[in-house]
């Protein structure tokens, strides 16, 4: 049983898990063997662009959902700027948690803090972590969009 627990914590982690195989810009599908089949949660960075909402600021969102049910799921995302040819935050990462989330078809949505309008390359780097059964997942990676150029133009 210790072993299914710790196989089940891997898919638990969701977006971390899921993010770590990931090319740029794709969900990347955790799996675990489950009594009566698997569990697959997928996590997609979307790029960053003009807010609708609030015109004159740079949003990212981040997608993320499962196809069983799980305890919780949280999801980090934050907007990176592209410095000297190095990422770097240029929000701090926003945390939604999603207790008892849907499984199937649903997908939940999280959004990073508004960033003024400016040049520059930036992309949306989303993580998270999940519970299943109790067990929190161990595992917490990374996954980014692709890179937009001046998003607001």
């Amino acid at each position: 049983m210790k072993h299914i627990a710790k196989n089940l914590s891997v898919a638990a982690s969701v977006t971390a898990v899921l993010m770590a195989a990931a090319p740029a810009a794709q969900a990347a599908p955790a799996q675990a063997a489950m009594a009566a089949g698997f569990i697959q949660c997928k996590v997609k960075a979307n790029e960053p662009h003009e807010s609708h909402g609030k015109p004159g600021w740079i949003v990212g969102k981040s997608q993320f959902g499962c196809t069983a049910r799980v305890d919780s799921v949280t999801n980090v995302v934050k907007l990176q700027k592209k410095v000297k040819g190095k990422w770097v935050n240029a929000t701090k990462g926003k945390a939604r948690n999603v207790p008892k989330p849907k499984a199937g078809v649903k997908k939940y949505r999280n959004q990073t803090r508004a960033y003024k309008c400016r040049k520059g390359t930036f992309r949306t780097a989303s993580m998270g972590h999940g519970v299943y059964r109790g067990v929190p997942s161990k595992s917490r990676h990374w996954t980014y969009s692709k890179s937009v150029k001046n998003p607001c133009k």
